[in-house]
């Protein structure tokens, strides 16, 4: 077969290829990935190879198939240092995805590790935008589920201050990694940031997804739990139903994060010694609970 033939050949592969992935279908999408990946190397075409690889890894993780994932990220680490002398812009994608499947596997010493040497790639060549957002945005949820709070607050005000510098407050992203940081601030103590970021959060849900989107309904289960640490119970409450309405609205009455509502609001009736009222939503909790289980 001539190489205009192959090269064709490959460029077809890697249109179906996307089509199966749009589909669902991750292995024939990765058999056809590979079929292109396979004749682009033959070429020497070492820049459509990196793609590839890059996508048949991402399959791979759908599929939950991390090891495979890593050994097609190791491809790209090989050809981004023998082939293209350590392209920078490569290797931080190579880092950041690396980074991705570690934290899938709950590795989050490699995480962070990997996460760091992107960050350093991404500043060595003169990021300083959503690229580099993303990165602190990605170290800081590691810190956080290590629940070394002040270094997550660190990462995610810095990836905070980038984003709403280029989005503004009035967006979906910017509303996320908001709502991250004030997480953050409440887990270190500073309940008062805590409270205002996640009104800006809520504001820009409201204002994009709709009153009654259970992004909203998270923030004010967010702004409940940072009012109870507060020690204001009264608006604890009233956060907790606002959330339970809009749960319930969109989630039906025995939906898991429904009862955690429900079981919210009666730890705290149970400090605010309402035995009754603590007994109620305890059985609303557990009834739902249950169904669940069942």
């Amino acid at each position: 077969m001539s190489s205009t033939k192959l090269l064709q050949k490959a460029q077809y592969c890697v249109e179906k290829g996307r089509d199966f992935s749009r589909e669902g279908d991750y292995v024939n999408s990765i058999e056809q990935f590979k079929i292109a990946k396979d004749i682009y190397e033959a070429y020497h075409f070492f820049d459509k190879c990196i793609q590839l690889n890059h996508a048949i890894s991402g399959n791979y993780v759908r599929l939950n198939l991390l090891g495979e994932a890593k050994v097609h990220l190791e491809d790209v680490y090989e050809i981004v240092e023998k082939k293209l002398n350590g392209s920078e812009s490569c290797l931080a994608n190579y880092y950041d995805c690396m980074a991705t499947i570690f934290h899938i596997e709950g590795d989050h010493v490699k995480a962070i590790h990997y996460y760091k040497a992107a960050g350093e790639k991404l500043i060595l060549i003169g990021e300083k935008g959503l690229k580099l957002a993303r990165n602190y945005h990605s170290l800081g949820g590691v810190y956080y589920e290590c629940q070394a709070f002040e270094k997550a607050l660190n990462y995610y005000q810095k990836a905070l201050d980038i984003e709403v510098s280029l989005l503004g407050w009035d967006n979906i992203k910017v509303a996320e990694i908001c709502f991250a940081t004030a997480q953050a601030y409440n887990a270190t103590g500073n309940h008062g940031e805590a409270v205002d970021l996640l009104k800006k959060a809520l504001c820009a849900y409201m204002l994009l997804l709709g009153e009654e989107n259970l992004e909203v309904s998270y923030c004010y289960e967010q702004l409940g739990i940072v009012f109870g640490d507060l020690g204001n119970q009264e608006a604890e409450l009233y956060f907790y139903n606002r959330a339970l309405i809009i749960r319930k609205e969109q989630l039906g009455d025995n939906h898991q994060e429904v009862s955690d509502i429900y079981h919210n609001m009666a730890t705290v009736y149970h400090f605010l010694k309402e035995f009754e009222y603590k007994s109620y939503y305890t059985l609303k909790s557990l009834a739902h609970r249950t169904i669940n289980f069942n």
